[in-house]
């Protein structure tokens, strides 16, 4: 038996061995994600981030555990909280059980596009009116911000806030744009009065500042440490707390769109696309006129990294996951892209190409991410897993309508909602239990082994199968206290980095720059290439800002002292010039 269990571990290792920077992307992954816990899915794409991942085992092969039907074409996303789950369909939200798919409650609301937030004991919803709070235990609602009429003309019964809520702090912000609004002709010549992202109190639902933005906030805006980043046709970074907006994209780059300096390739129009935020980048995506672009920003000045651009259209939001980028276009392509310099690493093929109509535009679905594995539903109904590092296609389900949601990742459960009126959840396959601990064992992630073998066990039909399993999980004892060393190490090298991020905002370089060192060597020790080069292109980073502080102070300094100079020789000439006027009065 102990042969069969060597023999078994050294395939699984053989099988492995052409894809060793999969495993070096892996070992990392607790370090390098801003990603939900995998326990919950509470908002759009999983965290006020908007990465789109977390670090959940998920399904490898096709096993629907269950479908709720709902009956109205369901366009927002699923969320997750506290084993239930929650959907926004045709004037209601809905409240499903997340084990059995049963329909616990609805709540007549007047939503449809906008995906909820669940925070403490409330669901954010935005509707055809504005904004409103829903108990969690029963959909009564707790408090109402009307937008229509506040901003702009009322809204008409069949138009709706599309922009999902972003919740942080007890502030919860979201764009007001309606989805069928009509753009004013002048739209191109200045900001609209009307067209506002909004901040509200979560206890309460008053407001606490408001932000006027060219053509108003349709995607979803993202919020960390103090600061909300939110794409209209321009990109904004505001201070959470005064409102102020710290910096525009356009103002920044000429970035307007109907600048006609500019080529159509070098113009840039946010409006449908999601940002993302990872440890100081920005990542968002622009479509305008035939050229679509994904552009990585310095989240504190908007300074532009790299932009990848291709001709055709854009109107997904980009998922991040252990250093890449993943994507849908209206050519039908999910493309993935290197988070450190923009370079395509894959691309495959999963709907017919579209042509991008305005007035027919429709919110199409993004990715989400996780256990080396990429999600997505298509346009033509399908609802896709494929290997995030290859793009190969996994497995594949039809629903009988197009999708246009973004999938949500829980407790080792995938959930997409389709425009057939359903809620599918999708798990893994219990007979796949001792296939996944084998994997992950090998992958030399420990305590999904363990996890997995245990369940395997549960399902173990034979004695053979079980001295089988016990063989296996005495070798993952063996490893699992020097496994904990190194998740504990990753653990203190995330907080190294996360604290860096924050301070960054107050212009500590020096410190920043000494936590990314240290950072950098946890993953030395390690052997963590990717995280040490992670951590190197920060420092670099980090240096050029001390220089541009250093010689920023030297001018100031510098003028200053010629300030001072100049003062004094000022008092000298006046002193010489009162003395000979004294002089030529005393020889009168």
């Amino acid at each position: 038996m102990k042969k069969k269990i060597i023999y078994m571990i050294e395939k699984c290792n053989f099988m492995m061995m052409n894809v060793r920077h999969v495993i070096i992307m892996l070992s990392i992954c607790f370090a390098l994600m801003h990603a939900s816990v995998g326990t919950d899915w509470d908002c759009f794409k999983g965290t006020s981030e908007r990465t789109s991942s977390s670090d959940t085992p998920a399904p490898d092969t096709l096993y629907v555990l269950w479908k709720a039907e709902i009956g109205s074409p369901l366009y927002a996303s699923p969320v997750v909280k506290n084993g239930k789950v929650f959907q926004a369909a045709m004037d209601e939200i809905v409240c499903i059980d997340f084990d059995t798919g049963d329909v616990m409650w609805t709540s007549s609301v007047p939503t449809y596009y906008s995906t909820p937030a669940i925070s403490n004991d409330k669901i954010i919803v935005t509707t055809n009116r504005g904004i409103s709070a829903l108990s969690v235990e029963n959909g009564n609602t707790v408090w109402e911000y009307i937008v229509s009429g506040r901003f702009m003309k009322r809204f008409s019964l069949d138009d709706y806030i599309v922009s999902s809520p972003a919740i942080l702090d007890e502030m919860i912000v979201v764009g007001t744009r309606p989805y069928s609004v009509p753009i004013p002709e002048n739209i191109y010549f200045g900001k609209q009065d009307q067209l506002f992202l909004v901040c509200l109190d979560e206890n309460t639902g008053e407001e606490k500042w408001h932000v006027g933005t060219t053509i108003g906030v349709f995607s979803s805006p993202c919020i960390i440490n103090g600061r909300v980043f939110a794409a209209s046709r321009e990109i904004l970074c505001i201070d959470s707390e005064r409102g102020k907006v710290l910096w525009n994209s356009e103002d920044r780059y000429s970035f307007d769109p109907f600048n006609s300096e500019k080529t159509q390739r070098e113009r840039y129009a946010f409006d449908y696309s999601t940002p993302a935020l990872y440890h100081g980048i920005l990542v968002g995506g622009s479509s305008f006129m035939g050229w679509q672009k994904i552009v990585a920003m310095d989240q504190y000045t908007g300074d532009i990294f790299w932009e990848w651009v291709e001709e055709g259209a854009l109107a997904s939001s980009p998922a991040l996951c252990e250093g890449r980028i993943y994507f849908y276009s209206y050519d039908g392509l999910v493309r993935c892209l290197s988070l450190l310099d923009g370079k395509e690493l894959w691309r495959t093929l999963i709907s017919e190409q579209r042509e991008f109509k305005l007035k027919e535009f429709k919110l199409w679905p993004s990715s989400s991410v996780t256990d080396g594995k990429v999600y997505i539903g298509s346009i033509d109904g399908i609802f896709y897993c494929l290997d995030a590092y290859t793009g190969q296609i996994l497995w594949e389900y039809k629903t009988a309508g197009p999708i246009h949601s973004t999938p949500a990742i829980a407790s080792e459960k995938v959930l997409i909602s389709s425009t057939d009126g359903c809620v599918y959840c999708f798990g893994t396959d219990p007979g796949t239990h001792m296939m996944k601990a084998q994997e992950y064992f090998g992958n030399g992630k420990y305590d999904k082994a363990e996890e997995f073998l245990m369940k395997a066990r549960k399902y173990a039909e034979t004695g053979e199968d079980i001295e089988e399993i016990d063989g296996l999980l005495d070798l993952v004892n063996l490893e699992m206290e020097e496994y904990q060393y190194k998740l504990d190490k990753l653990s203190e090298a995330e907080s190294f980095m996360d604290e860096a991020d924050k301070i960054l905002w107050s212009k500590e370089f020096g410190e920043a720059q000494s936590l990314y060192t240290k950072a950098r060597k946890i993953y030395e020790e390690l052997d963590d290439e990717f995280g040490v080069f992670f951590c190197e292109s920060k420092t670099s980073y980090l240096e050029k800002r001390i220089m541009h502080q250093e010689k920023l102070t030297c001018y100031v300094f510098c003028i200053l002292v010629i300030l001072i100079f100049a003062a004094i020789a000022f008092i000298i000439l006046l002193k010489k010039s009162h003395r000979l006027k004294s002089g030529f009065f005393s020889l009168q």
